[in-house]
């Protein structure tokens, strides 16, 4: 557990010396990088230091160093707030403060008030990490649905589904044909591989075709319905699919 990085807005001399014995006696825990008359004095110090707690009494030139605080690019830290009035404390948690000490500062509960501001800091890394592995396990799985898998009888390719052109039935085969001019049997039915392949960019234009649209050339309509591809392969469109492809076509 690393150790706090507190600043203390305070004039109050006897205040100010609590807070240096609690440095010398409990440096495990927090360590008050400066001390300040008003927070506003205390802001550039702030953006520089970083803090993880912002220890003050309930003033209105504390409340409105808050405001521009807010303003600016960086963390917020968390606020503990001081008084002498209970009745201040209505004010203090309207400003998110973690913890409202009554003065004279009670040293047990100011140590509470450290764990708890230690717990929120805990809980906020606990959450930023899960959220960077979240991102990183979607990136993941986006780059896992790019590549498919095609088993044959001897092994497995990995195949870029961008590199896909069309994919034919061959009995209870089907055969992928690739940009490049390969040609890749597989053990697996062409309807397998129409639930597998994206929606979006596959559409089965025949019994015994699945074509990739994103890598047509032209549709030829003369004497039936016809995809010609970049590499010059024409495939028909059966005549029982040919509305449902005009409308995937936008056509």
């Amino acid at each position: 557990m690393n150790y706090l990085k507190a600043v203390l807005i305070e004039n109050d001399k006897k205040t100010i010396q609590f807070f240096n014995e609690i440095i010398e006696n409990y440096s495990a825990i927090v360590t008050v990088v400066s001390v300040n008359s008003t927070l506003k004095e205390a802001l550039n110090l702030i953006v520089q230091e970083r803090p993880d707690c912002i220890i003050m009494n309930c003033n209105k030139q504390n409340y409105e160093a808050i405001e521009q605080l807010k303003k600016m690019q960086i963390v917020i830290p968390k606020f503990i707030f001081m008084s002498g009035e209970p009745s201040d404390a209505c004010v203090a948690f309207k400003y998110n403060a973690i913890d409202f000490l009554l003065k004279p500062l009670e040293l047990n509960l100011l140590i509470i008030a450290f764990y708890r501001v230690m717990r929120y800091r805990e809980m906020e890394l606990a959450y930023q990490n899960s959220k960077v592995i979240q991102v990183n396990t979607t990136e993941e799985e986006n780059k896992m649905e790019d590549v498919i898998a095609i088993s044959s009888s001897d092994k497995i390719n990995l195949v870029k589904i961008i590199d896909i052109i069309f994919l034919k039935a061959e009995g209870a085969y089907t055969i992928i044909q690739l940009k490049d001019g390969t040609k890749i049997f597989s053990s697996k039915n062409l309807g397998e591989y129409k639930q597998t392949l994206p929606q979006k960019s596959f559409f089965r234009i025949h019994h015994s075709y699945v074509i990739n649209v994103k890598e047509l050339y032209k549709i030829i309509k003369k004497d039936g319905t016809y995809c010609e591809f970049i590499n010059g392969i024409v495939l028909p469109v059966a005549k029982r699919r040919q509305d449902e492809f005009f409308k995937f076509m936008r056509l």
